[in-house]
């Protein structure tokens, strides 16, 4: 299943201001979790589906060290998985955790920060893991862990 959050203009754009892209998917996902706080789910998900687009650019072209990417894009996936789960789109949670797990493990076919990308892994199959044998009980503490990085919950 694909989504798209960002029109193809935008990710172009951002791609050639990485710089950009890591503020683009800090803000959107701080605006999706305070329209998450206002029962705005939906603008929520937009929010926060544009955030992770954003954090995959960042990973990809932006010259920050790796444990900051992948925390960057590790954090909001959690967020936008947490906000499908919360709306009853299990298939998209599942399937934005198994993206995000792919793309990091690329990393480490690269010889990127493996302790960085493991714990990213981890954050993310843990939470599938809760999504699966918690059900509605998915969401309760998201927002506590989201404001950590995954590296500083380990």
């Amino acid at each position: 299943m694909k989504w798209q959050f960002l029109c193809s203009n935008h990710q172009a754009w951002l791609e050639q201001n990485p710089h950009v892209a890591k503020t683009t998917a800090l803000q959107c996902s701080d605006r999706a979790e305070s329209l998450a706080e206002e029962g705005e789910q939906l603008l929520a998900i937009k929010f926060a589906g544009s955030g992770y687009e954003a954090a995959q650019i960042v990973l990809q072209y932006d010259s920050s060290p790796i444990g900051e990417r992948v925390d960057i894009l590790t954090a909001s996936a959690m967020l936008l998985v947490n906000l499908m789960h919360e709306a009853g789109q299990q298939s998209i949670a599942r399937s934005v955790i198994t993206s995000t797990v792919s793309q990091l493990e690329s990393l480490l076919s690269l010889g990127y920060g493996r302790r960085e990308v493991l714990m990213g892994c981890q954050s993310l199959l843990t939470l599938g893991d809760n999504t699966s044998e918690s059900g509605s009980a998915f969401a309760h503490g998201f927002r506590q862990v989201h404001r950590a990085s995954p590296s500083q919950l380990h």
